[in-house]
């Protein structure tokens, strides 16, 4: 029997291969005019880092796709039955009720300079991770467990606490160092099927 598991503290508590998920190939789209992308599912602390990138990309002027998913019921009882506060000052327009399908966002990362991640509870990377860094996006992350991985650069991957999401410019506007094929080519989705079904290591 072989259990994998992407999750770093799943891997240490029940003894279970450690292998990060996938990403699948781009779509060649390398004009980068978008500055910064943020794609997720709305909860309050993504709201808030939301929040911070509106007002950081309207102090630089930097391009930005900021797609917000949420429930359509959960957010109209949220803003206005229940009027929570944090889901006051943002506008209607900014939340999506429909998610984006895999090939819509690897389009967006694929037209990205920089996509911000934000990860509640696991220590695993998420799929968004790895797609943004298989198309050759830079990635700002609150999960301080990928330092721990092959994909780690520096360059390319910036870390941030709490909500404040702060970038420098400089981040943003230096050109994304590309990944070593032999890492590269191990997230790709045909190896990624072939380790886990295939039974190499």
């Amino acid at each position: 029997e072989r259990n994998f598991t992407f999750d770093f503290a799943d891997s240490d508590t029940y003894q279970w291969r450690y292998r990060p998920l996938f990403f699948c190939e781009d779509k060649g789209m390398k004009n980068r005019e978008i500055d910064i992308s943020f794609i997720g599912t709305l909860h309050t602390k993504r709201l808030q880092v939301v929040k911070r990138l509106m007002e950081f990309c309207e102090e630089n002027q930097y391009t930005n796709f900021l797609y917000l998913y949420c429930n359509k019921l959960i957010y109209l009882k949220k803003k206005y039955i229940e009027h929570d506060d944090k889901y006051q000052g943002l506008s209607d327009g900014n939340v999506k009720f429909k998610s984006l399908s895999l090939e819509e966002t690897n389009i967006i990362y694929g037209k990205s300079k920089v996509v911000v991640d934000y990860t509640a509870e696991q220590t695993g990377l998420t799929m968004r991770t790895i797609e943004s860094l298989g198309n050759g996006c830079k990635l700002v992350t609150n999960n301080k467990y990928i330092k721990n991985t092959d994909l780690y650069y520096p360059e390319n991957i910036l870390l941030y606490t709490g909500e404040s999401c702060d970038i420098p410019k400089a981040f943003v506007e230096e050109p994304c160092k590309g990944l070593p094929l032999e890492i590269r080519n191990r997230y790709m989705l045909e190896n990624w099927v072939r380790e886990i079904f295939g039974g190499t290591t």
